[in-house]
């Protein structure tokens, strides 16, 4: 009779068996999926392939793309800055600790919220209350339809672009 063979750690290793858990190959290196790492508090959630930032790992299955030691997912082209999350599904871009709450490639600055449709941007904690691609610049309201931009602390109120000026 043959006693059955101990695997040790090193030939467990070439044959796999990580204590039962599933590998995945992200590009050159291999991940644990149960056991992936995520480094200043940011979590990775593998299926759409979020992304971590600094030196953090993520569990996907798709192709990533790196972007200052962060992991994005390339089919729904998302990329997340430092901490931020991204929660839609076409192609946002959020900045450090902003959020993007909406569906068509909207930019957040840093804290500010887009809170419309259709490719709005917003500066410095400022709003964008309108439809068709508005500009607003740090704590200004833009009040109309059609691309205005305001400056500082002006206000916009016609159909086309108004130039306001101090008499």
């Amino acid at each position: 009779m043959c006693k059955p063979q101990l695997l040790t750690r090193s030939r467990r290793h070439a044959a796999g068996v990580f204590a039962g858990r599933e590998t995945a190959v992200v590009g050159p290196t291999v991940v644990s999926r149960q056991n992936s790492r995520a480094s200043q508090g940011n979590k990775a959630n593998g299926r759409l392939g979020w992304t971590n930032a600094k030196g953090s790992r993520a569990n996907g299955r798709l192709v990533w793309t790196y972007a200052r030691g962060s992991r994005a997912n390339r089919r729904l082209g998302w990329t997340n800055a430092k901490g931020s999350r991204a929660n839609g599904r076409l192609g946002w871009t959020n900045a450090k600790g902003s959020r993007a709450n909406g569906r068509l490639g909207w930019t957040n600055a840093k804290g500010s919220r887009a809170n419309g449709r259709l490719g709005w941007t917003n500066a410095k904690g400022s709003r964008a209350n309108g439809r068709l691609g508005w500009t607003n610049a740090k704590g200004s309201r833009a009040n109309g339809r059609l691309g205005w931009t305001n400056a500082k602390g002006s206000r916009a109120n016609g159909f086309c672009r108004q130039l306001l000026k101090k008499l």
